[in-house]
């Protein structure tokens, strides 16, 4: 496992986890999230979209997988009635919202998913609840919760953000701060994933 979420679009109905929901060509992956799930994926999807799927484990023992699903037109209406959210929040990053909302809407498939089964395995093996940080960050766009907007940070790998400055540091010299939001492209047309913000 590469421990990644992926953004996914398709015209399979049902959630996507691995190869459940998805072409096993990879055709329609969008972007990946190595250790996290970018915030601008996750403004997609409201907390009716967290859907579970079950799966056996090589022990036969079943087990119930969040994803996040939506038909693409709600992750569109989504996306754009929270730029002015996401503006407030991380106002210097409006240039690579731009290119990340053009990506969305050029896209032609009937819905749009993140895998995060990977994460999810992570998290299981330490117990931590992913389902519940998953439900509360993507709460967050209606709650405006202190907490929910915590859980949405952990989910994005954010671990610096300054309320005042409403900016964040980079984890590392080799990723760009705009992953925290975007993700890496899948295909390099989709956006520089060199770009900071």
């Amino acid at each position: 496992m590469s421990n990644m979420s992926v953004l996914i679009a398709n015209d399979i109905p049902g959630p996507a986890g691995g190869m459940v929901g998805r072409n096993r060509k990879g055709r329609e992956s969008i972007a990946l999230g190595p250790l996290a799930v970018p915030i601008y994926w996750l403004s997609l999807f409201d907390s009716t979209h967290l859907v579970t799927f079950e799966e056996k484990d090589e022990d036969g023992m079943i087990l119930t997988i969040p994803s996040l699903l939506a038909d693409i037109d709600d992750g569109r209406r989504l996306l754009w009635e929270r730029s002015q959210i996401l503006s407030e929040w991380f106002p210097e990053f409006q240039p690579t919202w731009r290119r990340f909302a053009r990506r969305i809407d050029r896209l032609k498939s009937r819905y749009i998913k993140v895998d995060v089964l990977e994460l999810w395995d992570l998290a299981a093996a330490v117990e931590q609840d992913f389902e519940s940080d998953l439900r509360r960050g993507v709460r967050w766009f209606e709650s405006q919760d202190s907490d929910d907007f915590e859980r949405l940070l952990g989910l994005a790998n954010i671990n610096s953000y300054d309320p005042e400055t409403r900016t964040f540091q980079s984890v590392g010299e080799d990723v760009p701060r705009a992953f925290h939001l975007r993700g890496y492209a899948y295909t390099n047309s989709a956006w520089d994933d060199k770009a900071d913000t």
